[in-house]
C-alpha cells in the first residue's frame, strides 16, 4: 500500500539512516531504488533544510513542516512532514511524508500572474478615460478644438476594453470546456473565405495579397464551426496586424491520414526565437507598445491554443524576424 501511494514516504533513524522509503519518496527525492538500509539520508540527498527539519522534529518532538525545493531528479517543490517517534520498530525513529506541490504551486503562480495582467490591462484605458474626462469636465468641453479629439480618444479605450472584455470571456468559455459543445462537420475552405471577407478592409488598407490554397480531397473538419472561424479570424487577423505594407499571406489546408493541417504563413516582423516558447501564454507580447498600438489584448494566441486542443489538435509556430511567421495547427476530419 505504501509503495503505490502518491505520496513519499520515508522512515529512517535520527541518524539518518533509511529504514524504509517507498517508490514516491524514491522518485522524488532521486534515491536508488536499494537506499534502504545501506546509507545515510543525507548522504545520498545532501538536502541541509530537510536535515534541519528532521533535527528538529526529534529533538522537540513536535511535528514539523515545510515546503522545501529538490534539484534532483528534477527541480520540484515539496511540502515534507517529519514527525518522531517509534513506528513498528523497537529503535527511535523518524516518519516523513512528501507532497509534491509543484504543480499547485504553478498554478498558484498562473492565477497571480493572470490578476496582475488584467489588473494592469484594465488600469490603463481607465486611467487615460479619467483624464480625458476630467479635462472635459474642467472646460474643455466647451473648446471646440479639442473636445471631439477627446472625446475620440475615449471612445477608442473604451472599445479597447470591450475587446479585453469579450476576449476574456472567450477564454473562460473555451478554458471551462474539455471539448465543443458542438460537434458537426465544417466547411473549412468555405470558412476560411468567410473569414478572409470579414478582413478585407484591414488587408485592403495594407495592400496584402492573400492566396487561399485548399486540398482537393475532403476538408470537412469535426468540430464547432463558431470556435474554428475564431482560431481562423486570430491568426488571420495577426497576420495583417504584423504584416508588412505590400506583404503577402498563405492560407494552406492539406488532409492527412484523419486530420487537416491548416497553415496560415505571413511576410511580417516575424517574432524572435527566444520569444517562441511563450507567444501561447496569456497576455505574453513580443512588442508591447507595438500590440497595445495595434489593439491587441494579448489573448488571442492563448484562446486559438485552447479552442485547437479542445478539438483534439495541435498549434505550432515557426517564425524568423524581418522574413514573417507561420502558424500551423490540425483538426479531425470529419467521419460520416
Amino acid at each position: 500500500m505504501l509503495d503505490r501511494m502518491a505520496e513519499g514516504v520515508l522512515l529512517i533513524t535520527p541518524e539518518g539512516q533509511v529504514l524504509f522509503a517507498n517508490a514516491a519518496s524514491r522518485r522524488l527525492l532521486g534515491l536508488p531504488d536499494d537506499a534502504t538500509g545501506c546509507e545515510r539520508l543525507w548522504d545520498a540527498l545532501r538536502h541541509p533544510g530537510l536535515q534541519e527539519l528532521t533535527e528538529r522534529a526529534w529533538q522537540t518532538g513536535a511535528p514539523q513542516m515545510r515546503e522545501i525545493t529538490v534539484q534532483v531528479p528534477e527541480e520540484r517543490i515539496v511540502q515534507a512532514q517529519v514527525m518522531s517517534g517509534d513506528v513498528h520498530t523497537a529503535e527511535p525513529t523518524v516518519a516523513i511524508v512528501l507532497h509534491d506541490v509543484t504543480e499547485l504551486r504553478r498554478l498558484e503562480r498562473v492565477r497571480q500572474d493572470f490578476v496582475a495582467n488584467v489588473s494592469h490591462e484594465l488600469r490603463t484605458p481607465l486611467t487615460s478615460i479619467k483624464g480625458f474626462i476630467e479635462t472635459l469636465l474642467q472646460g474643455a468641453i466647451d473648446d471646440p478644438g479639442h473636445n471631439r479629439h477627446f472625446l475620440t480618444l475615449v471612445e477608442e479605450d473604451v472599445n479597447r476594453l470591450a475587446r479585453l472584455t469579450d476576449d476574456l470571456l472567450e477564454l473562460s468559455k473555451v478554458e471551462s470546456l474539455d471539448k465543443p459543445k458542438t460537434i458537426q462537420a465544417v466547411d473549412v475552405p468555405r470558412l476560411t473565405q468567410d473569414v478572409v471577407a470579414s478582413l478585407m478592409p484591414q488587408i485592403r488598407a495594407k495592400q496584402i495579397t492573400v492566396t487561399v490554397q485548399p486540398d482537393g480531397r475532403m476538408t470537412e473538419a469535426k468540430g464547432d464551426p463558431d470556435q474554428l472561424r475564431q482560431v481562423l479570424w486570430n491568426l488571420l487577423d495577426n497576420a495583417v496586424k504584423y504584416n508588412v505594407e505590400g506583404g503577402r499571406i498563405l492560407l494552406r489546408l492539406q488532409a492527412g491520414e484523419g486530420s487537416l493541417r491548416v497553415e496560415v504563413a505571413d511576410t511580417g516582423i516575424g517574432i524572435p526565437a527566444e520569444e517562441l516558447p511563450r507567444i501561447f501564454e496569456r497576455f505574453y507580447r513580443v512588442d508591447k507598445a507595438r500590440s497595445r498600438a495595434l489593439g491587441g489584448t494579448g489573448l488571442g494566441l492563448s484562446i486559438v491554443k485552447h479552442i485547437v486542443e479542445a478539438h483534439g489538435g495541435q498549434v505550432e509556430v515557426t517564425s524568423e524576424p524581418g522574413r514573417g511567421s507561420t502558424f500551423q495547427f490540425t483538426l479531425p476530419l470529419w467521419r460520416p
